[in-house]
């Protein structure tokens, strides 16, 4: 068994599916920052396949990556027994995390937070949120929109000290925030923004009146790159060196393997941490009612995101403003995310029980390739 570090570098733009509303489907597409873990997944196992050129080879797909992908249920997939969260790396192994700018941010009190597909008032929580979304969300607010800045944390140097998401350089102003001394963010950014208009063609001839479409892409500046590790029970060669299509639009990436057996535990992936501020390293699934021990949360949610394949058949799981619907007892279709980046402060009473729900065993499927990883800290002043 050993552990090896995929690294991604997208040859040029990229897309990432981000769901859009089936009723009021919008004129402006956005791809989100990162892979899902499912996607992650996927694409280790095509690359054990091309690695150890079998991909015309059936007989030998079982036994290197397993008999099917991910379906919420509990197993490992061939030779591929673990998968760890997706982080930004750089050419000098420095490794990145989002997190949540604490910055301009207002409470919002007693509000109805929608979590799930049923709206929940959680008593006494907090909801720091934008003056925007404070003024507008009065009664209810709803994680799922973009009422944060997003920035990065490095290695794990002084949360005070981020660097932005985007190549946008912005000032903050707000001197202090639960003791926090907030500084100018100190680069240009790691992803770069690339709008492309596009046109839907209607070939009856007919008048379309939403056929015109702007995609907002994204690139990563020069020497960033995708990284996750994962373990792998085969010996795959460091110098094999595979270009491979990966998300939205058929992108090419770069992908290189290199062992990191002693990689994992001098990340946070790999140590022990305390306290009951939970930052969230990866995207992480948790029910709504755990919000009750939750005193503060700076976040938002997603949906979940993941293709079954059976056979000749395709079943996309995830889902709209629909009713869930149940795959098996661990998973249904409309599965929502705490999406990465997101801090929740915890009560101290209840700092295990938050712990123990989001390590429920009914989650194991999911923490195998790489959700509900987080980082516990005493205070965000480190």
């Amino acid at each position: 068994m050993a552990t090896y570090k995929f690294t991604l570098t997208p040859i040029d733009k990229f897309y990432f599916g981000k769901e859009k509303h089936p009723v009021r489907p919008s004129y402006f597409l956005e791809s989100n920052p990162f892979p899902q873990q499912t996607g992650l997944l996927g694409l280790t196992r095509h690359y054990l396949l091309l690695a150890k050129n079998v991909i015309d080879d059936k007989n030998e797909w079982d036994k290197l990556i397993g008999k099917k992908g991910f379906d919420g249920t509990p197993k490992t997939y061939g030779k591929i027994k673990k998968i760890y969260p997706v982080y930004i790396s750089d050419n000098h192994n420095n490794y990145y995390y989002p997190v949540k700018q604490l910055d301009n941010l207002f409470f919002v009190n007693n509000t109805k937070v929608k979590v799930s597909y049923n709206n929940r008032s959680i008593k006494n929580l907090q909801i720091l949120a934008t003056e925007e979304a404070s003024v507008k969300q009065t009664n209810q607010l709803n994680l799922k929109q973009s009422f944060f800045k997003d920035a990065f944390l490095k290695n794990d140097e002084n949360y005070n000290n981020l660097i932005p998401f985007y190549n946008e350089l912005e000032k903050y102003t707000t001197p202090n925030f639960f003791g926090i001394k907030l500084k100018k963010l100190n680069s240009k950014g790691i992803f770069i923004k690339h709008i492309q208009p596009g046109i839907t063609k209607n070939y009856e001839g007919e008048k379309k009146e939403d056929a015109y479409f702007k995609t907002q892409y994204l690139k990563l500046h020069k020497g960033f790159s995708f990284s996750f590790f994962a373990e792998v029970d085969e010996v795959l060669d460091e110098k094999n060196i595979l270009f491979m299509t990966f998300g939205g639009e058929a992108s090419v990436y770069k992908v290189r393997v290199k062992k990191a057996d002693n990689e994992v535990q001098n990340t946070p992936f790999g140590k022990k941490t305390e306290g009951n501020i939970f930052h969230f390293l990866s995207d992480a699934i948790i029910k709504s009612d755990v919000f009750e021990y939750v005193n503060q949360f700076i976040g938002e949610t997603q949906f979940f995101r993941a293709l079954k394949i059976g056979g000749k058949n395709l079943k996309r799981l995830y889902n709209i403003d629909r009713k869930p619907e149940k795959i098996n007892e661990y998973f249904t279709s409309s599965q929502l995310l705490i999406k990465k980046g997101s801090i929740a402060f915890v009560d101290k009473d209840h700092e295990k029980d938050f712990i123990d729900a989001l390590n429920n065993d009914n989650l194991k499927a999911y923490k195998n390739i790489g959700y509900n990883y987080y980082k516990q800290l005493k205070n965000l002043d480190v």
